[in-house]
């Protein structure tokens, strides 16, 4: 009955003991539309560095933007 992402870990070991273990091997996900942080994320604005044509990425995400001299602005 398992349902989404999970999985089960078993272990004789105390779970103080394996909790870093498994949290030092987690990577960060990109963020996917309809999907709540679990984090306040706070973008500030000016410049992002980025290209015009990675712009899509933004509006997915409902991010008011505009182009400034070759690069994106928020």
């Amino acid at each position: 009955m398992i349902k989404q992402q999970c999985g089960y870990i078993f272990t004789k070991e105390a779970v103080f003991d394996v909790k870093p273990r498994i949290e030092s091997k987690t990577i960060p996900a990109a963020a996917r539309v309809g999907q709540e942080a679990q984090r306040d994320v706070v973008i500030p604005p000016g410049p992002s560095g980025m290209d015009p044509s990675q712009i899509g990425f933004f509006h997915a995400l409902s991010i008011t933007t505009k182009i400034v001299k070759g690069q994106i602005e928020i």
